[in-house]
């Protein structure tokens, strides 16, 4: 940057200018996660819990995350949700291979971009794995 500043004396203008200030360096970061997951649904198949959702169309989306969390016979929630998915999947469906038979889970799923924010979660989905 540099100021300008015109002068008039009895004269032509005159332009004063100062020095140059330093070099600066801007970095442009992303920090706008994108949106949550819509649509979330949970259907019992014969050993898993399938999970679909919508599809999130934001061009930096890089996958999604499934989280799970066990729910009492009485409704209400246990413990902490655990990520089920290490990594992002690529698509907007997941089988829950561990669930076990007769426990009700509740399922979220949150969007992740190509710099790491992630999403509010989705809304909740609950299944029971049937007994075999």
């Amino acid at each position: 940057a540099q100021r300008v500043q015109s002068v008039t004396l009895n004269s032509p203008p005159l332009e004063l200018r100062s020095t140059p200030s330093a070099a600066i360096t801007v970095i442009m970061r992303d920090v706008f996660p994108p949106k949550a997951p819509t649509g979330l649904a949970a259907i019992p198949s014969a050993g898993s819990i399938d999970l679909s959702w919508e599809p999130n169309t934001e061009p930096d989306l890089s996958g999604y995350i499934v989280y799970r969390q066990p729910v009492s016979s009485a409704g209400a929630p246990i413990g902490a949700p655990t990520r089920l998915t290490p990594t992002p999947i690529p698509g907007p469906a997941f089988s829950d291979h561990t669930a076990q038979p007769g426990q009700t889970y509740s399922y979220r799923v949150t969007a992740i971009d190509t710099a790491h924010n992630e999403s509010p979660t989705s809304n909740e989905a609950q299944e029971t794995l049937r007994n075999q």
